[in-house]
């Protein structure tokens, strides 16, 4: 991979130069007690910014300087319109200042105009008085800060008014002449997406913009310095438009999630050249170009015999190309805003790993990773040649894509495919740009000869946020999870945080607070994050309610457009941003929205209590009453709003506000506290109550028992969804029993995060079981054990109360077999950094704290004689120490675990083995390299007394992040034995399964379905589980996959005849979803019979979850249901298909 950001030093490197930030040499060279020097100075979070609109923005700038204790006691800012100004500044000097304010410094200059330009330095006075050098300068730019500084007009091609379903997308250009440039501007924008170029240049390497807004009430416009690119003589300026989220059409040949359809795609664009201004008016001209379809979803079509000949080029001839037309804004009071955050960028290549030819014709490319971004075509053939590409996340039983991860519904059409058309010129590379896909496949067809792996790669996009973390351990599985969560964070990071980057792209908000640590412990989200609260604000809705997407550009209903831990997140965060960051105007600019909002809440409220919503959205079975997840985020709302209103000295609100989250807590605890256990005991009732306080004291460690004893009884899965699973996470670590998190993570069955690896997943998936089920495979909603990875395992936290890590807590906690971990992160100060290790009886433990920082170092549990650092001073449990490095050390009771020699995940079988009589046992154990090396193991075996078993395979190679199956076979060698346990062990890891005597005969069958829904397999049928508890989404059990289409038809087959004369159907039956309106209503019990089926019993007009038919024994080597009607006329359900002899 080749990426253009510092991503790929993440791994190689360690400290701040590992995360691209390098502190001046001077600095760190010179002589022990230098002075302070600044270095990577900020301007609202941004680096040099070009074209804002802030008149009053914040100033930054981090400290290098060697030894320890190290602070700022007072800066001196000046700012000048030129760099070479700054000796005598004309803007700006602010003196010395006495503050040890290194963040969020307001300035306070000479008053800004538009396309002012600001370059500034600061030097600052240490903790002895002395002055450093000034700091290199940085610059800023004002934009365009009212109305009255356009003159250009938006524009549009003829043709698309109105808009039309079937023309090709506009292109626009603009002939120019100039002479010698001094300064030159670029303001634009567009709806929805622009593509920007100069005499045949792109004007910036961002993509798909503008970013998404609700286009009505703003549209943010960027400004690029083009000085350097105009010509002295002929010039053209040349614009693409496309769709965008601007115009969803309704496609029923494409994929789409909604259908919205605002307007013409349009082109706003004023070039400032010397005082003299070229705008979009009725002199660009226009044609339709050779992208003929483009929308967010469905994909592009681009046909390369359309492209014109050099027209983006000076001297092109466009006299055959109309005048554009005048339009005019989305609504008469749309805002032009300047960017305030980064773009999206390509940040990364992929290149594929792998063609296969799963049909003639057809070749898939694998790129190895799941990326969100555009695949990139090479190509030559004759014009005309048209090449489709499918992309995909997974592929099917017959190697080609499987897009029912992508599509709502699970379903596979209409797809998401793009076409390219040859234009017969040589090579010809092109790829998307109005859309983008969630990828790992690529499915093409229409090749003109056959492929090499460079014919296709992927361009991996996201907001080009800043990297700001890094962890490792000695744990493979550990590293693992971290890496796949950062991959869907990466897959989901653009103009908007969305959930998935394929079926939805939209900006659910519940991710944004719940899961605010997986995406700011790993990247630099402060600008970003106060551009996409405004947009939620703009989401607000007139009653207060703010929907469950921002921007809204669908309108669903129910608790998809209303949901009090979505909603919530105009408040959680809100206040998750100004903690991390300390900028209170993301608090001052959202509090009246945030009021809003917990007041719409409380009109929604009965007895204090809400009562509505989705629930704890992808819990196992959704079994959490409603109202526990409601009022666990009405609380949490109630409680953030507090902390905010004191924060920004609104005393009384802060008062009232408090008083409301005591009386909801109150209400809550009466209303679901049953003995030691909330509701009907649920993991997630459990850690709702824990984590939200409401729990009396002299009842939580009775709660904490009861939530561990439901984790264990589930043989450490979880079964909670995304709004209980960081509850269940802080709760264990605030009981102090992160060594349940630890096994709940060492978990690598299904359904757990080590699941996903062992099943090959590249990003954190949907679900639990993602790799194998249903649900997006690029999806950060899981990935709350991001922050106990940061947080405890690696052991850097903010300080309980600080606000924007000016105070650290340096306190990890070495679980299970871990001997190291490291954690590093830019904080507003600068870079910080954890490592520890153990080895025998000794645990070290290495702090870096950024200058002007302290931080508490303590150290874990079960060492003694513990030896702190010099300088350090004894504060409570730990150490209080200032900036630098510091070394702690302790003796450890136990002795530290050896690694061995490999790391593998070993998971047998769902369920437990079936024993049947004198048949054939065998269990299938798939083992997977956690490492990236190839290993090479011996797999053993070892079975209870009344058993013998094999392994089919002596020595196993198995290649980095790559699983392997071996098939164990054993035979009963007493009548009696009716149960046992099955263990295999490889490379110094043991999985063991049950095996249990059973008188069913499918457990031992192969199963077939006519269809299936994605992830609900026909195999779910035959694993013993016949309870309905746990049904999600189909998994559990078997989902047919053509919805009102009968018959459907699930069958059993045999490689021999059995004797059977009694069928069980468990149908899908639960308090959720009742059989009497989604079992089966209508089916045939029918056996093989020669080469026809023969029916032997029949049910009708069932509303029943458990159906026993019997018949006269029959002997066959298959049994299938021909299932005719379901109570919901829609799909065929089965939870288990049980066949026996007697």
């Amino acid at each position: 991979m080749k990426r253009r950001t510092a991503l790929a030093a993440l791994a190689a490197g360690s400290g701040s130069a590992a995360l691209g930030v390098v502190p001046p040499g001077p600095a760190t060279a010179g002589p022990a007690g230098a002075p302070l020097r600044p270095y990577r100075l900020r301007v609202d979070g941004l680096a040099d910014p070009l074209g804002i609109d802030d008149t009053a923005p914040r100033l930054s700038w981090w400290l290098a300087g060697d030894g320890t204790d190290r602070r700022q006691t007072g800066y001196q800012v000046r700012a000048a319109s030129t760099e070479a100004g700054l000796s005598a500044p004309d803007l700006w000097d602010s003196g010395r200042v006495e503050s040890a304010d290194s963040t969020q410094v307001g300035y306070r200059g000479s008053t800004l105009h538009s396309r002012d330009r600001v370059c500034w330095q600061v030097r600052v006075w240490d903790e002895a008085g002395r002055v450093g050098d000034w700091s290199d300068a940085a610059c800023f730019e004002l934009g365009l800060l009212s109305a009255e500084d356009w003159t250009a007009r938006w524009i549009t091609h003829p043709d698309w008014l109105p808009v039309p379903t079937d023309t090709p997308l506009p292109l626009l250009a603009r002939q120019f002449r100039a002479g010698t440039v001094r300064r030159a501007r670029l303001y634009l924008t567009g709806v929805g997406i622009y593509h920007a170029t100069l005499n045949g240049q792109p004007v910036t390497d961002a993509v798909l913009e503008p970013p998404n807004t609700d286009y009505a009430a703003r549209v943010v416009y960027a400004c690029h310095d083009v000085t350097g690119m105009i010509r002295d003589g002929a010039n053209t300026l040349a614009v693409r438009l496309g769709n965008g989220t601007f115009n969803v059409p309704d496609t029923p040949d494409r994929y789409r999630k909604y259908v919205g359809v605002q307007g013409p795609p349009k082109l706003l664009a004023q070039l400032e050249i010397d005082g003299e201004t070229i705008g979009t008016d009725t002199r660009w001209r226009t044609t339709l170009g050779p992208t003929t379809f483009a929308t967010w979803y469905g994909g592009e079509d681009h046909d390369a015999r359309r492209e014109p000949a050099g027209w983006q080029r000076p001297g092109a001839d466009l006299s055959g190309w109309r005048a554009a037309v005048i339009t005019g804004p989305q609504a008469a009071d749309t805002a032009l805003t300047a960017r305030r955050c980064p773009p999206i960028r390509a940040v990364d290549t992929v290149a594929a790993v792998a063609i296969t030819q799963p049909k003639p014709g057809t070749h898939v490319f694998d790129l190895g990773v799941n990326i969100a971004g555009w695949e990139e075509l090479r190509v030559a053939g004759p014009a005309g040649t048209e090449v489709t590409i499918l992309p995909g996340e997974r592929l099917g039983p017959d190697g080609l894509v499987d897009q029912g991860t992508m599509i709502a519904g699970g379903a596979t059409s209409p797809p998401i495919v793009d076409h390219y058309t040859l234009a017969g010129h040589g090579t010809e590379v092109w790829h998307p740009q109005f859309c983008y896909h969630g990828m790992r496949y690529l499915q093409v067809t229409g090749l003109p000869a056959e492929p090499d792996r460079s014919m296709l790669r992927g361009i991996v996009l996201r907001t080009d946020n800043e990297p700001a973390g890094e962890f490792g351990s000695s744990s493979d599985l550990y590293d693992g999870v971290h890496r796949i969560i950062d991959r869907s964070v990466q897959g989901n990071m653009f103009s908007v945080p969305t959930d998935c980057p394929d079926r939805e792209k939209l900006g659910w908000l519940e991710e944004t607070h719940l899961n605010f640590a997986t995406l700011n412990r790993n990247y630099d989200i402060a600008a970003w994050f106060a551009e996409f609260l405004r947009t939620v604000r703009e989401a607000q809705e007139d009653t207060g309610l703010v929907p469950d997407i921002a921007p809204q550009y669908a309108h669903f209903s129910g608790g998809s457009h209303d949901e009090p831990n979505w909603g919530s997140a105009i408040i959680l965060a809100a206040l998750a941003t100004w903690r991390s960051y300390g900028d209170d105007r993301v608090l001052s600019d959202n509090y009246p929205a945030m009021r809003r909002y917990l007041d719409y809440l409380s009109g929604r409220a009965s007895g204090d209590l809400l009562d509505y919503g989705l629930g704890d959205w992808g819990e196992l079975g959704q079994n959490t009453p409603t109202g526990v997840a409601a009022s666990y985020g009405y609380l949490r709302a109630a409680r953030g709003l507090a902390e905010v209103a004191t924060a920004l000295g609104e005393k009384d609100d802060a008062a009232r506000y408090g008083r409301l989250a005591d009386r909801i807590a109150a209400a809550f605890d009466t209303r679901y506290r049953d003995g030691h256990r909330y509701a009907n005991g649920t993991q997630a009732a459990d850690a709702f109550a824990l984590d939200a306080g409401v729990v009396p004291a002299a009842e939580r460690a009775a709660v904490l028992d009861h939530l561990i004893g439901q984790i264990r009884a589930f043989g450490n899965h979880l079964t909670v969804g995304e709004i209980a699973l960081p509850a269940v996470f802080r709760a264990l670590a605030a009981g102090g029993r992160d060594d349940v998190v630890a096994d709940v993570l060492a978990t690598t069955g299904d359904p757990s995060y080590g699941y996903q690896l062992v099943c090959g997943a590249t990003s954190l998936t949907e679900y639990w079981d993602g790799p194998t089920a249903y649900g997006s495979q690029n999806h950060w909603m899981l990935g709350a054990i991001e922050e106990w990875l940061h947080t405890r395992v690696g052991g850097l936290a903010a300080a309980g109360g600080s606000v924007g890590y000016h105070d650290l807590l340096i306190a990890p906690v070495p679980v299970g077999d871990l001997t190291s971990a490291h954690v590093r992160y830019h904080t507003p100060y600068g870079p910080a950094g954890a490592e520890w290790s153990r080895r025998g009886h000794e645990f070290r433990l290495t702090a870096t704290v950024p200058v002007g920082t302290t931080a508490l170092l303590v150290a874990p549990p079960g060492v003694t004689a513990v030896r702190p650092p010099r300088g350090a001073r004894r504060d409570g449990d730990g150490w209080r120490v200032g900036s630098g490095e510091w070394t702690l050390t302790a003796t450890s009771r136990s002795t530290a675990p050896r690694p061995g020699p490999v790391q593998l995940a070993i998971n047998g079988p769902r369920t437990e083995v079936p024993v049947l009589g004198d048949e054939p046992i065998t269990a299938d154990f798939r083992l997977h390299n956690l490492g990236t090396h190839a290993a090479t193991v011996v797999p053993r075996v070892s079975v209870t007394d009344g058993f013998t078993a094999r392994v089919t395979r002596r020595r196993v190679r198995i290649a980095g992040r790559e699983t392997v199956t071996v098939r164990v076979t054993a035979t009963r060698t007493d009548p009696g034995a009716k149960a046992g346990t099955l263990r295999l062990s490889a490379g110094g890891t043991t999985t063991a399964v049950p095996l249990a005597q059973t008188d069913d005969w499918v457990r031992l069958a192969t199963m077939e379905s006519s269809s299936d829904h994605n992830g609900s397999a026909a195999s779910y049928t035959n694993d013993g589980v016949t309870d309905s508890a746990y049904w999600h989404n189909g998994v559990g059990g078997w989902n047919d996959g053509t919805s009102r289409q009968f018959p459907d038809t699930l069958t059993a087959r045999w490689s021999h005849p059995v004797a059977l004369h009694r069928v069980v159907v468990y149908t899908l039956d639960s308090a959720r979803y009742p059989a009497s309106r989604f079992g089966l209503r209508d089916y045939d019990v029918q056996v093989a019979d020669g080469a026809r089926w023969r029916t032997v019993a029949s049910v009708r007009g069932n509303t029943a979850g458990h159906v026993e038919s019997t018949f006269a024994t029959v002997r066959t080597t298959a049994l299938r249901l021909s299932i005719t009607d379901t109570n919901d006329h829609g799909y065929s359900r089965v939870l288990e298909l049980a066949a026996y002899s007697t």
